[in-house]
């Protein structure tokens, strides 16, 4: 219903880290060349929320949506939105990849309601 919606819909993008190492690889995914793959997005999505929640978070149902690129659509339970949100926004592997929070909605599966000008 209108007040009480049933799904949140989450923009995320995934983030490589950035030392020197891998410089090849930033390199790859500035030029838009590397396409993250859906297996490593649930993932890392599985590995944020396990993290933080332990298997309560392993139980929260996510679907992806889209990806295109490092960009991530997924939408999830309106009650786990808060509990997603924390989980990716503070988690980082161990090789330093992450994920950066770019919007949510309850309304549109284009979740850009919540960019706050970071792309400016």
């Amino acid at each position: 219903s209108i007040r009480n919606p049933h799904w949140s819909y989450i923009h995320l993008e995934h983030m490589h880290s950035t030392s020197t190492s891998s410089s090849i690889s930033n390199i790859n995914q500035q030029e838009g060349k590397e396409e993250l793959d859906p297996v490593t997005a649930q993932l890392h999505l599985s590995a944020a929320l396990s993290a933080l929640h332990g298997l309560h978070g392993l139980a929260i149902p996510i679907d992806l949506l889209h990806i295109t690129g490092q960009q991530v659509w997924l939408r999830t339970p309106a009650d786990d939105r808060s509990a997603v949100l924390a989980a990716v926004g503070g988690w980082m592997s161990n090789s330093g990849d992450r994920w950066r929070i770019k919007g949510w909605s309850h309304w549109s599966a284009s979740a850009l309601g919540r960019d706050a000008g970071q792309d400016l």
